[in-house]
């Protein structure tokens, strides 16, 4: 568990958005979450301190776009197929297990920080 790390959460589905958001706050993680591209983006563009991970929905092909926005963050790509929409460093389908869910979160975090030092 990465306690106090921070983790941006960017889906269009409510119930997913708060699921995702839920798991992430239960185990430690400082969570922002939006529903859509521009909201990520107003976020992201007016913080010092930003998030060292997003997760992304494909959110209708705006997914893409975001993710270039993110490059310098560890992205998670979700989406509800076997093979959800690739521009992520990882991608997990959505109705995972938690376990999965966090197993992905750790193992970006830890490729983000081997990146930082």
């Amino acid at each position: 568990m990465a306690v106090g790390t921070s983790v941006m959460v960017i889906d269009d589905n409510d119930l997913w958005r708060s699921t995702i958001r839920g798991v992430l706050s239960v185990n430690g993680y400082e969570v922002v979450a939006t529903s859509c591209s521009k909201e990520a983006e107003a976020y992201l563009g007016n913080l010092e301190n930003r998030p060292v991970l997003a997760i992304i929905d494909g959110l209708d092909g705006e997914g893409e776009r975001l993710a270039e926005f993110c490059k310098k963050l560890g992205i998670l790509t979700v989406g509800f197929s076997d093979n959800p929409v690739s521009f992520g460093d990882e991608n997990l389908q959505k109705g995972k297990s938690t376990e999965k869910l966090l197993e992905a979160v750790e193992r970006l975090l830890k490729g983000v920080k081997q990146q930082i030092h």
